[in-house]
């Protein structure tokens, strides 16, 4: 069979089998995490919220707070959203950005739908532009220059995030203010919960951003080798090789149900080759330890639009 056969027919069985009796490591917590989970269990996979990381309010809060006023106030042309974590984000803060006759002064740009969902949701923004590719690149190729009038737009986003993106902005001559939203730190995992993935009681990981892959790397060690990771994107996928991890598939689509597509055709092709599943022994999986940092988080794409 040829490669692209090869494909095919995992593409194929991924359809119809999907993650079935496979248990799915998800690194994150909260009504994101179980909207994660939820779609694990559809695919027949059996979903395992382990969190490894958690978003914080950002050192200095009054700096997003000051942004936001110049905001409203008509300063910036542009609001580029580029998770839901940052929609959240500005929400929780109790911001707006209604102007007085009902239609911002701006225009909103966001990386994804999930992302677009959640600023309509929780802001009341409907995207002037939504890429078709997810990502930052998908963005940056859509992006419109600036007019001489109005050159200056505001991009918040996590503490840990790539400045990927705003260099691209600033290439097509924007001048950009970056603020940051949240910080994102890591969560200890029980012993158990570790002890499960050393001895193969869980059959793959999703990695869905920089700050996981150093959890994993962090947390799990060597033993992550006893699971399949599968990553969200190619800079997080950069980032997790760059941590020594081995990545078994990259989501062709920058979002969770691309990421849970690129793991069913790895499960796909394991069926098909008659591989087994990294299953040992019954699990022991208890609930995550205390919030702890283990180290300073590594960067992160923050272009993920996986609940983001």
């Amino acid at each position: 069979m040829t490669d692209g056969a090869a494909v095919s027919a995992d593409a194929h069985e991924a359809a119809s089998a999907g993650l079935r009796g496979w248990r799915v490591l998800v690194p994150r917590g909260g009504p994101g995490g179980e909207r994660i989970a939820a779609e694990v269990a559809a695919r027949g996979g059996k979903p395992v919220v382990a969190p490894l990381i958690r978003s914080i309010p950002p050192a200095d809060a009054s700096k997003l707070e000051e942004a936001v006023e110049r905001l409203q106030s008509g300063d910036y042309a542009w609001l580029v959203l580029t998770s839901q974590r940052t929609v959240d984000a500005l929400a929780d803060c109790g911001l707006t950005f209604s102007a007085p006759a009902g239609t911002p002064g701006f225009s909103t740009a966001c990386v994804g739908a999930t992302t677009a969902a959640a600023a309509e949701a929780r802001l009341g923004l409907s995207p002037d532009l939504l890429p078709q590719k997810q990502s930052a690149h998908g963005l940056l190729d859509v992006f419109p220059r600036p007019d001489h009038a109005r050159a200056r737009l505001l991009l918040p986003h996590s503490a840990q995030a790539h400045d990927s993106l705003e260099r691209g902005l600033r290439a097509l001559g924007w001048q950009v203010d970056t603020v940051d939203a949240y910080r994102t730190i890591g969560i200890a995992l029980s012993q158990h919960a570790i002890e499960d993935v050393r001895r193969g009681a869980i059959d793959a990981v999703l990695v869905t951003s920089g700050t996981v892959a150093q959890q994993v790397a962090i947390q799990f060690g060597a033993s992550a080798a006893q699971t399949v990771l599968v990553s969200i994107g190619e800079q997080t996928t950069n980032d997790a090789e760059t941590l020594g991890l081995n990545v078994a598939a990259t989501a062709r689509e920058h979002s969770i149900p691309g990421l849970l597509d690129a793991l069913a055709e790895v499960a796909a092709g394991r069926r098909r080759t008659g591989a087994a599943t990294t299953i040992s022994r019954a699990p022991s999986m208890r609930a995550p330890g205390a919030a702890s940092a283990h180290a300073a988080p590594a960067r992160t794409t923050d272009i993920t639009d996986d609940n983001h």
